[in-house]
């Protein structure tokens, strides 16, 4: 930290601000013509400046290491001047440090060493401190059982924010008695245990989260008393004694793991972290890992540490067992951290062993516990400032001792070449960390628009030192593609998607072509389909021009993104037309020379263009021309809905004009309504062939760019002219050359879009149950393809595609999407359990298939 203390502070420093507001040595009228010119520039009152100013350069405390103990030194004085004397002044500064904490949790035990002294000069400041301290604990207790608590994004959760106060309260060892503290932590690890055995039989998110913050708290007993005083230890002893006594349920639920059940070769086990915890900190307490952690503060402050007489911490009014049973579900939207726990929270890691080369603490050591425990809270409790986010989450090793890490920016070459010293590296745990919250299932606690933006600022800030962790992130995933959850591909896409379009769509493609020139021939290999997907994304984001000038020559091909192969197309066409060739100027084939009822089309397109009722002419007049035609219904919509969407393509918006215009006539032609305007109940809300044609005719026509063709039918639903179950049953439809709701990011977006929007409206058991079905009856469709009653291996990635590998692969994809379905709409499906069981019955005789799909029905109560 770096500031002009005497501009800053000035006469503050020894004085009251008050003592300054008479200037005896001013005459009358020395400034009376200068403020008859000039309006006299309005000032803050001295104590609202020197509050702002301290707060500021508290928000900065630790961040230089070098000047912490004279940054110390000079803000105790002003605190210890006005503090007591200055209401506002004391109001922002107790409010700092409170937020300094539950925001910024690792500067704790530096906001403990400022703490401790100023008590050194005043011992009434320290426990006015504690005492507003534990005016908020007690609130926060009472705001964990209030209804009416609706927390905004950047609210981590009351439970979390007591977690970070046990911390500061903690490591004031030179102002609160021991044994006064040690009651406290033990008040909530008994409200833990007392919380999980009044439900024995089944897990309690918010025992677990207790526990585990208590837990993870004890160690922030010693940094400012060293190994501690004996009635210390013993209390510590206590609290790890009694923690022995909480008792972990296992719940084993397999659906919110990260990989699939089939996976083989993971590359590693994630573990429940309220597992860890325990051994984890009783491990750190009898090791060296004690004295690696954290800095010496209490060594570096040294005078400015004194003993006094110590106050005694008061117990906190905990809630009862009877009073929390309500919230213990933590599902009650109660913050973005505690909210966490309402699955068990999995270790997860991307920066493995790589051989004996560790860059991250192991996730079992309480080191590695705390700082992803640490970046994850920083990155929720400063939600509303991503810059700061990203500056933060990388200078965090600025809080520990310095020989924790390994110099920032060193490549993994040189870690190896070193022959002392750590190799862990914050960039490893940083983004580690916040790619934990991208990847969290069953739901992430913030927009995913936040972290990868974080991260690109990350990168942005630091790229020397960040890009080749990002890289090795890339890989990572990339290398696990196959045997990763399916909406963690989807998340792992837009990720990737939205990390190289801000940054020029540099990727370094050439590794990839080895896999390519196997994955080119199948379509449902899944890295096949990620990287056909990922350029599909990019193209949204840029010009073609632009990615064939990123990627390598073997990559072009995927720059095709065609929803249908030029066969499937042409035979489209020529079962509408016979002999009808696609037009390469207009898009519109109905537009060709060939046509007989191409004027007839064009009179349709003007009366369209002029917003009116000669639309209806134009239509009738088009019906009556195409009357003779044996397929003359199925030719009519396909005509009317690529003459809509030909008129409407300059953009969505264009086309959305043109649809509300003509919605009434179109709902007439796929018999929506009848020709009186009466609705047809059936028809609206299931699939008429009429709706298919619409459905068909939109995709063909923007075949070349899915995406587009997927928003018109978005629009075409929100106007009632298709059902949702349309849109559905036509993405997963499964007699096409691939099922393009599986492997079409344009196509599964719809599909999962359709279904959020209906559920949201209170309407969507239909729409689950039609997607659980088509699921079901691609599954069982594949298994026959495939001929066998054992279990289905997941190929090998190297494996050359044969028929065989194909529906191996295409029957692991439809079950990945079956999985995430199920997942990301538990509640609803939870209430028609005993229905999907009996579908499931019927529609599927696979042994294995059949146990694994129940399992994740059985896993939807523990969402």
């Amino acid at each position: 930290m770096s500031f002009n203390r005497k501009r800053r502070f000035g006469k503050y420093l020894t004085q009251s601000v008050t003592s300054h507001n008479n200037n005896t040595n001013r005459q009358p009228g020395d400034d009376d013509d200068y403020q008859q010119r000039y309006q006299k520039r309005f000032r803050l009152p001295p104590i609202v400046e020197l509050a702002k100013t301290l707060c500021g350069d508290l928000n900065t405390l630790g961040e230089s290491a070098k000047r912490y103990v004279e940054d110390v030194e000079f803000m105790s004085v002003p605190i210890d001047t006005n503090f007591e004397q200055e209401e506002p002044f004391r109001t922002a500064v107790l409010n700092t440090l409170y937020a300094i904490t539950t925001e910024q949790p690792h500067k704790v035990l530096h906001i403990a060493g400022l703490i401790q002294a100023v008590n050194t000069k005043n011992t009434s400041i320290a426990g006015s401190i504690v005492t507003f301290f534990h005016s908020k604990a007690q609130s926060l207790l009472h705001l964990a059982i209030s209804d009416s608590y609706e927390p905004n994004a950047s609210e981590t959760g009351p439970w979390n924010k007591l977690k970070l106060i046990l911390r500061l309260w903690g490591a004031l060892a030179y102002v609160l008695e021991d044994a006064s503290v040690v009651a406290v932590f033990k008040q909530f690890l008994e409200l833990a245990i007392n919380l999980q055995k009044d439900s024995p039989d089944k897990r309690v998110p918010l025992a677990e989260a207790i526990y585990y913050n208590t837990l993870s708290s004890i160690p922030y007993l010693y940094p400012f008393q060293g190994s501690g005083s004996a009635a210390l230890n013993e209390g510590v002893d206590t609290l790890l004694g009694l923690a022995k006594e909480f008792p972990i349920v296992k719940t084993n639920v397999s659906i919110t793991n990260p990989f699939v059940e089939q996976a083989t070769a993971t590359p590693y086990e994630p573990r429940e972290i309220v597992e860890l915890i325990l051994p984890a900190v009783e491990k750190y307490l009898s090791s060296e890992e004690k004295n690696s952690l954290f800095p010496e503060l209490e060594a570096q402050l040294g005078d400015l540490l004194i003993p006094t007489e110590k106050m005694s911490l008061p117990p906190l009014n905990i809630p009862s067992v009877d009073d929390l049973k309500k919230f213990a579900g933590l599902d009650t939207g109660i913050g973005s951290v505690d909210g966490m726990w309402r699955t068990p929270r999995l270790t997860f890691e991307v920066y493995v062993p790589i051989g004996e080369l560790k860059t991250t603490p192991p996730a079992e050591t309480y080191t590695g516990l705390i700082l992803r425990d640490l970046v994850i809270d920083v990155i929720e409790a400063l939600e509303f400032n991503r810059k700061e986010v990203a500056r933060q989450i990388i200078t965090i090793d600025l809080f520990f001792k310095d020989s924790l890490f390994a110099p920032p920016g060193l490549s993994i070459d040189k870690l190896r070449e070193m022959e002392s010293g750590s190799t862990y590296k914050i960039e490893d745990v940083a983004v580690e960390s916040l790619l934990s919250l991208i990847y969290k299932l069953p739901t992430a606690s913030q927009p995913f628009v936040y972290f990868y933006t974080t991260l690109v600022e990350a990168c942005a800030n630091a790229s020397q030192a960040i890009a080749p962790v990002m890289g090795r992130a890339i890989r990572f995933f990339y290398a696990n593609l196959y045997h990763l959850d399916f909406e963690l591909r989807f998340r792992y896409l837009d990720w990737l998607s939205v990390q190289l379009s801000n940054f020029n769509f540099t990727w370094k493609w050439r590794e990839w072509e080895g896999d390519s020139q196997i994955f080119s021939k199948s379509a449902y290999h899944p890295r096949g389909v990620f990287v056909r997907n990922l350029i599909a994304k990019e193209l949204r984001l840029a010009t073609r021009e632009k990615i064939e000038s990123t990627v390598t020559a073997e990559f072009l091909q995927y720059l095709d993104i065609s929803l249908f192969d030029a066969e499937e197309s042409s035979a489209y066409y020529n079962k509408l037309f016979p002999g009808i060739e696609q037009q390469t100027e207009s898009k519109l084939v109905f537009l060709g020379e060939g046509i007989p009822f191409k004027r007839t089309v064009e009179k349709l397109i003007e009366a369209i263009h002029k917003d009116s009722d000669a639309h209806d002419e134009a239509i009738a007049e088009l019906r009556s021309s195409l009357s003779e035609y044996p397929n003359s219904e199925e030719l009519l919509v396909s005509v009317v809905f690529q003459v809509l969407v030909f008129v409407g393509n300059r953009s969505i918006s264009h086309a959305g004009k043109y649809i509300a215009s003509t919605a009434g006539s179109l709902k007439k032609i796929v018999g929506v309504v009848d020709e009186s305007g009466d609705k047809d109940m059936e028809k609206s809300t299931s699939t008429t062939d009429q709706q298919r044609w619409a459905i068909d005719a939109v995709l063909h026509y923007w075949n070349e760019d899915p995406q587009n063709g997927y928003l018109v039918l978005d629009i075409l639903e929100s106007f009632g002219v298709i059902s949702s179950i349309s849109i559905i049953e036509h993405s997963l439809e499964n007699s096409r050359k691939r099922n393009v709701g599986l492997v079409n990011v344009s196509a599964t977006e719809a599909i999962l879009r359709t279904l959020t929007k209906r559920v949201f409206a209170g309407s969507g058991a239909a729409e689950l149950t039609v997607a659980y079905n088509k699921a079901l009856q691609i599954i069982s469709a594949t298994i026959s393809d495939i001929g066998t009653d054992d279990e289905i291996p997941i190929p090998g990635v190297q494996d050359e595609v044969t028929q065989e590998v194909e529906n191996a692969w295409k029957y692991h994809t439809a079950l990945g999407f079956l999985r995430m379905t199920l997942r990301k709409f538990s509640d609803e499906y939870v209430s028609i359990r005993e229905s999907l069981i009996s579908t499931l019955d019927k529609d599927i005789t696979h042994k294995s298939t059949q146990e694994g799909i129940k399992t994740w029905i059985s896993d939807l109560s523990s969402l």
